[in-house]
């Protein structure tokens, strides 16, 4: 939950977070986009203050690889024969990834940003794509310490 009221500061007015929770080890925010009759208000702006979200550019993929997917909201991604450099030969056991998939050209490209986790480090920041130019970052590092000092953990 943390994450989604993180991203709720984040995100222009047309879009929303929302948690999805299913029975299991698997959580997950969904981020969606809506329009409304009149808003009239371009992506970065927020309607609550009047200024603009501040422009956040995400470090370059560490992995660009084309592909043959159809124009999916929901798609698993297995790669044969192909390491991703940020991970290492000996890929970590957790690591956290963001994807984008979008056309180049005649062809579609999948980017991803994946990150090895390790305990005693840091969360990192990871791209959160809302089209295929902008992107809101996504703290994991924040929403951790948060979730910890509502729990009273910390």
């Amino acid at each position: 939950m943390v994450i989604v009221q993180q991203l709720g500061k984040l995100l222009p007015p047309q879009y929303v977070a929302g948690p999805r929770v299913h029975l299991g080890s698997n959580a997950g925010v969904g981020v969606a986009s809506f329009e409304l009759q009149g808003m009239g208000s371009p992506i970065g702006a927020r309607a609550d203050s009047g200024s603009a979200t501040a422009t956040w550019a995400p470090s370059e993929p560490s992995l660009v690889m084309e592909t043959e997917l159809c124009d999916v909201d929901e798609y698993e991604v297995r790669l044969t024969g192909q390491r991703d450099p940020a991970l290492g030969n000996a890929p970590p056991t957790v690591y956290a990834c963001a994807c984008r998939w979008r056309p180049r050209g005649v062809t579609h490209v999948l980017e991803t940003w994946n990150r090895g986790l390790s305990l005693g480090q840091p969360l990192p920041i990871l791209p959160l794509w809302l089209s295929d130019e902008c992107a809101v970052p996504l703290d994991l590092e924040a929403s951790y310490e948060q979730t910890c000092r509502d729990l009273r953990i910390i």
